[in-house]
């Protein structure tokens, strides 16, 4: 850990987020959570042993903007794992800041989609970023094909993909859980071919979808890009933001446009080969 905390909770938060981490969790969040915790502490409750009342609803009252919700999140769990040790702690009620109804994520009709996969081939590249008209189809087809979040899709690393055993590694997922997916033929032959050309344009490249500054590419590009292959797919402009995590739920409610999705990436394929 890069933080040194320094209140008196600190050897009870580094045992938190030891366990958090031995059970598979990222602890990436939570250190920064807790090292604005512990700091708080040490400037305000220097002399305070046990998480109470006043001193949760400080902290999470300190906050700016919505940031009181996140902070109630993460001194409600430690309040429970304070408790699980035999200690005395005050737990936050699990409605402390209400939850605000999530929107309603927009559905892309088969036609819809067709267009903008269709869109996404005609994608062209850039004098300072030639693979681009391949990174761009394949990105968008591979997170559709396999139901990936965008930042899950965005952050693959070459070592991530086992073409043998077609399986794609999932670092870090929702709740930072990792995962092995299981991909289709067409699709993992898709991924392999666009390696190989981008291996021959960037070699040594340690993420899959690398950017021309070397890091992966980044969610404004991820929407950008979208929102650029959506327009160009003549589907209009209005649901473009709801439709990039709508196609998502399209892939958990739905697979009958698996044959559709597949058939594109096997077609892909073959353009790759060229």
């Amino acid at each position: 850990m890069s933080y040194e905390f320094q209140s008196n909770f600190a050897d009870r938060i580094n045992d938190m987020l030891e366990l958090r981490q031995t059970l598979g969790y990222s602890i990436k969040d939570p250190l920064l959570r807790f090292a604005n915790f512990d700091r708080f502490c040490v400037a305000n409750f220097p002399n305070e042993t046990a998480l109470t009342q006043e001193l949760a609803f400080a902290w999470c009252n300190n906050a700016r903007g919505n940031g009181g919700a996140k902070r109630a999140l993460y001194i409600r769990g430690f309040g429970k794992y304070l408790l699980s040790a035999g200690e005395n702690a005050y737990v936050l009620p699990p409605l402390f800041f209400p939850h605000k109804n999530p929107a309603l994520p927009y559905i892309c009709t088969d036609l819809e989609l067709t267009r903008f996969f269709e869109a996404t081939d005609r994608f062209s590249g850039y004098c300072n970023s030639p693979l681009l008209e391949y990174t761009v189809p394949v990105i968008f087809k591979l997170q559709y094909a396999c139901g990936m979040r965008p930042q899950e899709v965005r952050l693959l690393r070459r070592t991530d993909f086992n073409y043998l055993n077609a399986t794609i590694y999932i670092v870090g997922g929702k709740h930072y859980l990792d995962r092995k997916l299981a991909v289709d033929e067409h699709v993992i032959e898709m991924c392999s071919n666009y390696d190989k050309i981008a291996e021959v344009i960037t070699p040594d490249r340690t993420y899959f979808f690398q950017s021309p500054m070397g890091g992966p590419y980044t969610g404004y590009w991820l929407s950008r890009s979208f929102t650029k292959c959506w327009e160009m797919s003549g589907n209009g402009t209005k649901r473009s933001i709801d439709a990039l995590d709508g196609r998502r739920e399209r892939f958990r409610c739905m697979d009958t446009l698996f044959e559709r999705v597949y058939g594109a990436c096997k077609l892909l394929c073959n353009i790759l080969l060229l």
